[in-house]
């Protein structure tokens, strides 16, 4: 009996050593796409990368995928970068699937790159296919490429020897800043589907030797229609909720201030709204209170912050200018027709569920009285205090 129970153990054992080897042996031939770019190509243009002079029929689409491959020779891990054209994305990946002898797998992909001129004919269809697809992670990030993906994507940076894995941690940090919005393809598609705001996304771009984030992608659906510049993003993050971290740099010049500039660090606070409701058919009034508190870096300007009185004059002054931005940015997204704060959200949970269904939200917001009310406290000054 004794004997038996070993030898069972044993064919246990070397079973699960066989079945390691052959686990192993597949995993060498996967190749895990960590980033996958669409580029729209127009009708009588040349993809990237492709013979000169070859150019589009019809309009194509650009699929471009990188993915790190480690050498079998020397155990060096090296990137593979694949392009292809084709009319949707699942041809292009079955046309990719093609060029290497590696089986494609999605698990690890990080992020989709969309340029411009593609997310604004729109990107559900790709976003579809990555929700169809159980070996993608929720957590994909959408990005919107100022540029084109295939070249963002196969262009070599000096600092950064793995394009993918540093577009990814550039996100990140950004992110963390508030510089940018994090859009996975779960927040990507959750606000896609409600009523009551507009997806955003980050926008990155390649300057020379390195990609940068230059601002946030306003989608009217699942299609782009404009853009929030970098230098008014954080403006973008105090309207959107609250927020923990973030630098802003303060131009507090006038005729009266003349050459008065403010550096704030470690922002921190939150915006609530509240919705009244106003006299007459379906209108309504939105009150966005924005408090922040952070810590001055520098001040270049003729008030002594070592007085209390001087200190809530910049406070006001700072409170006054963030104030301006923020309803000035209010008025463009409602001339635009997008949601991109999630007014639409408040108002609906003011509202029965038959009221909200009964307006025509669009034609509300984008006529709808939106004010900004904004308190700065400087939490230290610094080599100013006494």
């Amino acid at each position: 009996m004794h004997n038996r129970l070993v030898r069972v153990a044993m064919i246990v054992i070397l079973l699960g050593v066989l079945a390691g080897c052959g686990d192993q042996r597949i995993l060498e031939k996967q190749g895990f796409i960590y980033s996958i770019g669409y580029d729209w190509l127009a009708k009588g243009k040349s993809a990237e990368g492709s013979v000169p002079g070859n150019k589009v029929k019809k309009d194509q689409l650009s699929v471009t995928v990188w993915l790190p491959v480690v050498s079998a020779e020397s155990g060096r891990q090296h990137p593979l970068i694949l392009q292809t054209v084709a009319s949707t994305g699942k041809e292009g990946r079955f046309r990719l699937a093609k060029q290497t002898e590696l089986s494609l797998a999605s698990g690890q992909m990080r992020t989709a790159l969309f340029n411009l001129q593609l997310a604004s004919r729109g990107i559900m269809p790709y976003l579809d296919g990555f929700m169809r697809d159980p070996a993608v992670s929720q957590r994909l990030k959408i990005v919107v490429v100022d540029g084109t993906a295939n070249e963002m994507l196969k262009k070599e940076y000096p600092s950064h020897m793995n394009t993918g894995p540093y577009i990814d941690h550039l996100l990140e940090k950004e992110v963390m800043n508030n510089r940018v919005p994090e859009s996975t393809l779960y927040s990507f598609m959750r606000d896609y589907m409600d009523d009551g705001v507009d997806s955003v996304a980050p926008i990155i771009k390649q300057q020379g030797t390195h990609i940068e984030a230059s601002g946030i992608a306003l989608f009217d659906g699942d299609r782009y229609i404009s853009r929030i510049d970098s230098d008014q993003t954080l403006i973008f993050a105090f309207l959107k909720g609250s927020f923990k971290y973030g630098e802003i740099n303060i131009d507090l010049a006038d005729q009266e201030r003349k050459g008065e500039k403010a550096m704030f660090s470690s922002l921190a606070g939150n915006s609530k709204v509240k919705i009244k409701t106003l006299p007459g058919e379906r209108l309504y009034r939105a009150d966005i209170s924005i408090k922040i508190h952070g810590i001055l870096l520098e001040y270049l300007g003729d008030l002594q912050l070592n007085m209390e009185s001087d200190k809530e004059r910049l406070e006001k002054a700072i409170a006054a200018h963030i104030n301006n931005e923020a309803e000035s940015m209010v008025k463009e997204l409602q001339k635009l027709g997008v949601d991109s704060i999630g007014i639409g959200k408040h108002v609906r949970n003011s509202l029965s569920y038959k009221e909200w269904k009964n307006i025509d939200w669009k034609a509300v917001y984008s006529n709808m009285d939106i004010r900004c009310n904004t308190k700065v406290t400087i939490q230290s000054v610094g080599k100013f205090e006494k």
